[in-house]
């Protein structure tokens, strides 16, 4: 048996993040910052460099992981 939880979709973490926005901004600050972003090019190296900088696959892996414990205890 797989007690592993599965990991959101990216449908469910874009309407997360969205509802976010809108929780913390409002209506129309996170539209506005909506439709900048999404019709600017967007540089997905420089991007994963800052998200993962100083990460390897080992230390991913291991935040994964550890996520996945924190799930199942939750």
């Amino acid at each position: 048996m797989n007690n592993t939880p599965a990991l959101p979709t990216s449908q469910d973490v874009h309407r997360e993040a969205i509802s976010v926005l809108i929780e913390q901004l409002g209506i129309t600050k996170a539209a506005i910052f909506l439709g900048e972003t999404r019709w600017q090019p967007t540089d997905y190296l420089q991007l994963k460099q800052q998200l993962f900088a100083g990460e390897t696959v080992s230390s991913l892996y291991e935040k994964v992981i550890h996520w996945r414990e924190q799930q199942q205890h939750s």
